[in-house]
């Protein structure tokens, strides 16, 4: 027996998360993001927070609910952040060495981001978007700043489209691009500086990073202005902060993101990311040595497909994802030696580290949620208990881990939650949860999702999901074993363990549904044209037809990496492929989730679908949510998130009879 309250499916905006920690330069104190939902606002509020290594203080910085990015200068005692808290963000500063408010540190006409100190903390270096005409009227010697006009609305009705993709996220590519700014730095109150512009061209620069002797930004664009998806274009630079001369660092053999300079200036760690096939296969992080220029994949030889990486001195420190959890790793580039720093039942891509051994790193565990933690050698230390309330009041579900052969050689790993109102003796309905990407990694330890799972649970079902081939998190191979055959080789692998978990005594094989998002949603659809033996099932934002996909995306050149041909090349073998080509056998009654404001899968693609099954004749309903776009499920407006699980549990109701 327990005194806790099951969880239900409003909890979910009871849940905090932690982004973005950063040590301090004496090593004694970690800034970073607190996140958290505001039913009543129905949005999330994001703001600094600050933790003593030891534990011992832990406190608020910012209450706006609009602060992120949190970078200590050199010396410690300011506190630079990015703030929405006005009309457009700007940089602000804190002093840390006393108590009060924040000043803004810019007062650009579009807005400011990406703070970035030098190593003598007397300028700062950020970037803000502007288009040609805004560029011109900034370096005209005879102009003072002004506010710039709402241009994007201006020509928002028409739009001329020249490139591709054209909107990305859930909003239209306007003709601004972010340029790298320095400002010198004032540490007393007054007018914020007059910052100079280091570049001026029609591409968007990444977060600049200043070189160890400060003389150089580092940075990434695309190579070439006006050229489609941009991304896959992107190389490593640097700009001489005196000068603002331009040096590309890296080739077109691969696309580049992240350069960052070691502390001595020796090594420069990057992501890259082969051309050919760039979304099947597994990217590299890459370590170049400044003197030689070798080059160094340091994950590839281990099979490790890494998250996010930083410095502490020389040693590259970097979490990779395996088999449902997280590692980090520490690289050193002088003896080449790799090996595991932090190990456990977690996903941690979220870290800082110093050259003292500190890693301070955000972990979601199925158990404690997100929390903030501190390792110093074999030490470990939770900071905070954000989630502390909800996790000692709250009775979840709990995980019990599978593994399945769908044949010799290939290993898989699953997860199954019996639903919380379980009692020995049982038979319970399953739901069979599938996962996108398709190149993802679930496991109880997966933030995104987690909630959707203890909702469902919570309501009375037991919920199945794996990681069949193709997967990210083992091996490149694995992950690449998909290729060409979406459908296929994905449906018998989770149908092989779909199997073993219909032969547990605990789960009712009479009172099955089914359900996905985006490659999910492919999934379900494909699955239920194939497979009459489900209930009920749900497709959320899911590809169905891959010709139109290709046209509508905002990856356009993904079904080419994944099929290996263009649509013009073999249009009839995509379509067979398809989902859309086989939904006329569709007989399961069927929920389409899909947001209007998708655009990496446009909701044509649910319109399309909810046609098709509408026409043949199978019960189906279409529901669209306004003002969302791919990540309603993980990020949506919180009354949006409740109601979509609200809306998938009675659907699943409607069409299955509970005990």
């Amino acid at each position: 027996m327990t005194d806790k309250t099951p969880y239900q499916t409003a909890d979910l905006v009871r849940i905090n998360s932690v982004e973005d920690p950063r040590i301090s330069p004496d090593a004694k104190w970690i800034a970073f993001v607190r996140v958290s939902a505001d039913l009543d606002k129905n949005a999330y509020l994001r703001n600094l927070w600050i933790a003593s290594i030891d534990g011992t203080e832990l406190y608020a910085l910012t209450r706006t609910g609009k602060d992120t990015q949190p970078r200590w200068s050199p010396d410690g005692r300011w506190l630079a952040f990015t703030s929405g808290r006005g009309d457009k963000p700007q940089i602000h500063v804190l002093d840390m060495t006393r108590p009060g408010e924040s000043r803004a540190a810019t007062a650009m006409p579009n807005g400011a981001s990406a703070p970035a100190w030098s190593p003598d903390g007397s300028m700062l270096a950020f970037v803000s978007s502007l288009n040609a005409d805004e560029r011109a009227y900034e370096d005209d010697p005879e102009n003072t700043p002004k506010p710039a006009e709402d241009a994007d609305q201006k020509k928002a009705d028409p739009r001329t489209i020249r490139v591709l993709p054209y909107r990305t996220g859930t909003s239209y590519n306007t003709d601004r691009f972010a340029q790298v700014y320095v400002m010198p730095f004032s540490t007393e109150d007054g007018a914020p500086a007059k910052p100079r512009r280091l570049t001026n061209e029609d591409v968007s620069y990444a977060e600049p990073v200043w070189s160890p002797d400060g003389r150089w930004l580092y940075t990434a664009r695309a190579e070439t202005a006006g050229g489609d998806e941009p991304f896959r274009q992107s190389r490593a630079y640097r700009i001489e902060v005196e000068t603002a001369a331009l040096e590309q660092l890296t080739d077109a053999t691969h696309a580049v993101d992240r350069p960052l300079p070691s502390a001595s200036g020796r090594w420069l760690a990057y992501m890259r990311h082969a051309n050919e096939k760039m979304a099947i296969r597994y990217s590299s992080l890459a370590v170049q040595d400044t003197e030689s220029g070798d080059i160094r994949d340091i994950n590839l030889e281990a099979d490790l497909l890494p998250a996010s990486f930083v410095w502490a001195g020389d040693v590259l420190v970097f979490s990779a994802q395996t088999r449902g959890v997280s590692t980090i790793y520490a690289y050193d580039p002088h003896t080449g030696d790799l090996s595991p720093r932090i190990t456990g039942e977690f996903r941690a891509d979220r870290f800082d580290a110093n050259a003292n051994g500190v890693v301070a790193y955000a972990a979601f565990n199925a158990e404690t949620l997100c929390e903030l933690y501190v390792r110093q050698g074999i030490a470990e230390r939770q900071i905070t208990r954000f989630n502390g309330e909800l996790v000692d009041s709250t009775e979840f579900a709990r995980f019990q881990h599978l593994t399945w052969s769908p044949e010799p050689g290939v290993d898989l790993d699953g997860w199954l939650l019996l639903p919380i109102s379980h009692q020995h003796g049982m038979r319970v309905p399953l739901v069979w949860d599938i996962h996108g990407g398709p190149h993802i990694m679930w496991s109880p330890h997966y933030e995104g999702e987690w909630a959707n799972w203890q909702a469902a649970a919570a309501a009375g079902y037991a919920v199945f999901f794996g990681n069949p081939r193709g997967s990210a998190g083992y091996g490149d191979a694995f992950q690449r074993a998909i290729e060409g055959k979406w459908g296929p080789l994905a449906y018998a692998d989770l149908i092989a363990g779909l199997e073993v978990v219909l032969k547990r005594d605990a789960i009712d094989p009479e009172r099955v549904v089914v359900m996905g998002g985006s490659y999910g949603g492919y999934m379900t659809a494909w699955t239920i044209a194939h497979d009459h033996r489900f209930k009920a099932a749900v497709a959320e934002r899911g590809v169905y037809n891959l010709l139109s996909f290709t046209g509508t995306t905002d990856i356009p050149s993904f079904i080419q990496n994944e099929f290996g041909v263009e649509l013009w090349e073999n249009g009839p073998w995509l379509w067979e492929n398809s989902p859309l080509a086989h939904a006329h056998h569709i007989k399961t009654p069927l929920l389409i989730i899909h947001s209007e404001n998708d655009f990496r899968v446009a909701i044509s693609e649910a319109e399309q679908l909810f046609a098709v099954i509408r026409r043949s004749g199978s019960p189906v309903e279409f529901v669209r949510y306004p003002r969302e776009g791919h990540e309603l499920s993980r990020n949506g407006e919180p009354k949006h998130r409740i109601d979509r699980l609200q809306r998938i549990v009675g659907w699943f109701d409607r069409w299955i009879e509970k005990e």
